[in-house]
Protein backbone atom coordinates (compact mmCIF):
# COMPACT_ATOMS: atom_id res chain seq x y z
CA UNK A 1 0.00 0.00 0.00
CA UNK A 2 1.59 3.33 -1.05
CA UNK A 3 -0.55 5.45 1.31
CA UNK A 4 1.81 5.37 4.31
CA UNK A 5 4.66 6.59 2.12
CA UNK A 6 2.49 9.38 0.73
CA UNK A 7 1.52 10.37 4.26
CA UNK A 8 5.13 10.40 5.41
CA UNK A 9 6.00 12.46 2.35
CA UNK A 10 3.46 15.09 3.38
CA UNK A 11 4.77 15.15 6.95
CA UNK A 12 8.34 15.62 5.75
CA UNK A 13 7.27 18.37 3.36
CA UNK A 14 5.39 20.27 6.09
CA UNK A 15 8.43 20.11 8.33
CA UNK A 16 10.79 21.56 5.74
CA UNK A 17 12.31 18.25 4.73
CA UNK A 18 11.04 18.19 1.16
CA UNK A 19 13.88 16.07 -0.25
CA UNK A 20 13.12 13.32 2.25
CA UNK A 21 9.48 13.71 1.25
CA UNK A 22 10.44 13.08 -2.36
CA UNK A 23 12.24 9.93 -1.30
CA UNK A 24 9.03 8.68 0.33
CA UNK A 25 7.08 9.48 -2.83
CA UNK A 26 9.55 7.46 -4.84
CA UNK A 27 8.99 4.57 -2.42
CA UNK A 28 5.24 4.94 -2.92
CA UNK A 29 5.76 4.78 -6.69
CA UNK A 30 7.88 1.65 -6.32
CA UNK A 31 4.93 0.04 -4.50
CA UNK A 32 2.33 1.24 -7.03
CA UNK A 33 4.09 2.34 -10.24
CA UNK A 34 0.85 2.47 -12.25
CA UNK A 35 -0.76 5.16 -10.08
CA UNK A 36 -0.64 8.40 -12.11
CA UNK A 37 -1.49 10.56 -9.10
CA UNK A 38 1.71 9.47 -7.38
CA UNK A 39 3.70 10.60 -10.41
CA UNK A 40 1.85 13.94 -10.31
CA UNK A 41 2.71 14.39 -6.63
CA UNK A 42 6.34 13.61 -7.42
CA UNK A 43 6.28 16.13 -10.26
CA UNK A 44 4.83 18.79 -7.95
CA UNK A 45 7.49 18.16 -5.33
CA UNK A 46 10.29 18.24 -7.88
CA UNK A 47 8.98 21.47 -9.41
CA UNK A 48 8.71 23.07 -5.98
CA UNK A 49 12.36 22.27 -5.32
CA UNK A 50 13.42 23.66 -8.70
CA UNK A 51 14.05 20.33 -10.42
CA UNK A 52 11.96 21.22 -13.43
CA UNK A 53 13.43 18.71 -15.90
CA UNK A 54 12.88 15.87 -13.45
CA UNK A 55 9.37 17.18 -12.80
CA UNK A 56 8.74 17.09 -16.53
CA UNK A 57 9.73 13.42 -16.66
CA UNK A 58 7.45 12.66 -13.72
CA UNK A 59 4.41 14.35 -15.26
CA UNK A 60 5.12 12.58 -18.54
CA UNK A 61 4.86 9.27 -16.65
CA UNK A 62 1.49 10.37 -15.26
CA UNK A 63 0.32 11.22 -18.78
CA UNK A 64 1.49 7.86 -20.13
CA UNK A 65 -0.52 6.13 -17.42
CA UNK A 66 -3.66 8.24 -17.86
CA UNK A 67 -3.54 10.07 -21.20
CA UNK A 68 -7.19 11.14 -21.10
CA UNK A 69 -6.84 13.26 -17.96
CA UNK A 70 -6.78 16.85 -19.18
CA UNK A 71 -5.34 18.15 -15.91
CA UNK A 72 -2.08 16.27 -16.43
CA UNK A 73 -1.62 17.89 -19.85
CA UNK A 74 -2.52 21.30 -18.40
CA UNK A 75 -0.01 20.81 -15.58
CA UNK A 76 2.70 19.84 -18.05
CA UNK A 77 1.86 22.91 -20.15
CA UNK A 78 2.28 25.18 -17.15
CA UNK A 79 5.59 23.57 -16.28
CA UNK A 80 6.85 23.96 -19.85
CA UNK A 81 5.66 27.57 -19.86
CA UNK A 82 7.64 28.23 -16.68
CA UNK A 83 10.66 26.62 -18.35
CA UNK A 84 10.15 28.85 -21.40
CA UNK A 85 9.71 25.73 -23.52
CA UNK A 86 6.89 27.35 -25.46
CA UNK A 87 6.44 24.77 -28.22
CA UNK A 88 6.24 21.95 -25.68
CA UNK A 89 3.78 24.02 -23.66
CA UNK A 90 1.64 24.46 -26.76
CA UNK A 91 1.58 20.72 -27.40
CA UNK A 92 0.49 20.07 -23.82
CA UNK A 93 -2.19 22.76 -23.91
CA UNK A 94 -3.50 21.47 -27.24
CA UNK A 95 -3.91 18.02 -25.71
CA UNK A 96 -5.67 19.50 -22.67
CA UNK A 97 -7.99 21.57 -24.88
CA UNK A 98 -8.91 18.51 -26.93
CA UNK A 99 -9.98 16.82 -23.70
CA UNK A 100 -11.71 19.89 -22.17
CA UNK A 101 -12.67 22.20 -25.06
CA UNK A 102 -14.91 24.47 -23.00
CA UNK A 103 -12.30 25.38 -20.37
CA UNK A 104 -11.53 29.06 -20.89
CA UNK A 105 -8.47 28.92 -18.64
CA UNK A 106 -6.77 26.47 -21.00
CA UNK A 107 -7.16 28.88 -23.90
CA UNK A 108 -5.81 31.73 -21.78
CA UNK A 109 -2.73 29.72 -20.81
CA UNK A 110 -2.25 28.60 -24.42
CA UNK A 111 -2.32 32.25 -25.48
CA UNK A 112 0.72 32.90 -23.27
CA UNK A 113 2.56 29.97 -24.84
CA UNK A 114 1.68 31.22 -28.33
CA UNK A 115 2.96 34.67 -27.41
CA UNK A 116 6.19 33.25 -26.00
CA UNK A 117 6.68 31.19 -29.16
CA UNK A 118 6.41 34.36 -31.25
CA UNK A 119 3.01 33.44 -32.66
CA UNK A 120 1.22 36.71 -32.00
CA UNK A 121 -1.89 36.17 -34.18
CA UNK A 122 -2.49 32.77 -32.60
CA UNK A 123 -2.01 34.25 -29.12
CA UNK A 124 -4.61 36.92 -29.86
CA UNK A 125 -7.02 34.32 -31.24
CA UNK A 126 -6.58 32.07 -28.19
CA UNK A 127 -7.18 34.85 -25.65
CA UNK A 128 -10.24 35.94 -27.62
CA UNK A 129 -11.55 32.39 -27.45
CA UNK A 130 -10.97 32.41 -23.68
CA UNK A 131 -12.91 35.66 -23.34
CA UNK A 132 -15.71 34.31 -25.54
CA UNK A 133 -15.99 31.26 -23.29
CA UNK A 134 -16.01 33.38 -20.13
CA UNK A 135 -16.95 37.00 -20.92
CA UNK A 136 -17.20 37.80 -17.20
CA UNK A 137 -13.46 37.31 -16.69
CA UNK A 138 -12.14 40.80 -17.37
CA UNK A 139 -8.52 39.69 -16.97
CA UNK A 140 -8.74 38.13 -20.42
CA UNK A 141 -9.59 41.50 -21.93
CA UNK A 142 -6.59 42.99 -20.14
CA UNK A 143 -4.30 40.35 -21.61
CA UNK A 144 -5.87 40.91 -25.03
CA UNK A 145 -5.29 44.65 -24.68
CA UNK A 146 -1.60 44.04 -23.90
CA UNK A 147 -1.21 41.63 -26.80
CA UNK A 148 -2.81 44.15 -29.16
CA UNK A 149 -0.65 47.00 -27.87
CA UNK A 150 2.56 45.01 -28.25
CA UNK A 151 1.62 43.83 -31.72
CA UNK A 152 0.86 47.38 -32.91
CA UNK A 153 -2.94 47.16 -33.08
CA UNK A 154 -3.47 50.39 -31.18
CA UNK A 155 -7.07 51.04 -32.23
CA UNK A 156 -8.23 47.58 -31.21
CA UNK A 157 -6.22 47.85 -27.98
CA UNK A 158 -7.99 51.09 -27.16
CA UNK A 159 -11.38 49.38 -27.54
CA UNK A 160 -10.31 46.62 -25.17
CA UNK A 161 -8.92 49.25 -22.81
CA UNK A 162 -12.44 50.50 -22.21
CA UNK A 163 -13.36 47.11 -20.76
CA UNK A 164 -10.22 46.84 -18.66
CA UNK A 165 -10.81 50.08 -16.80
CA UNK A 166 -13.06 48.02 -14.54
CA UNK A 167 -10.18 45.80 -13.40
CA UNK A 168 -9.32 45.94 -9.71
CA UNK A 169 -5.73 46.20 -8.48
CA UNK A 170 -5.31 42.43 -8.15
CA UNK A 171 -6.44 41.80 -11.71
CA UNK A 172 -4.24 44.61 -13.06
CA UNK A 173 -1.28 42.98 -11.33
CA UNK A 174 -2.26 39.62 -12.81
CA UNK A 175 -2.41 41.09 -16.32
CA UNK A 176 1.02 42.65 -15.78
CA UNK A 177 2.52 39.34 -14.81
Amino acid sequence: NPDPYVGLSEVYKRHGRAKEGLSKLRQAISVDPTNPLLHLKLAEGLRDLGYKKQALRAIQHAIMLEPDKYFFHYWMGDLCLAMKEFEAALEAYRAAIELAPSDDHLFARASLAFWGAGKQPEAIKAIRLASDLNPEKLVYYGVLEQFLLHSGNLEEAELEGKRTRQLDAYDRDLVGR
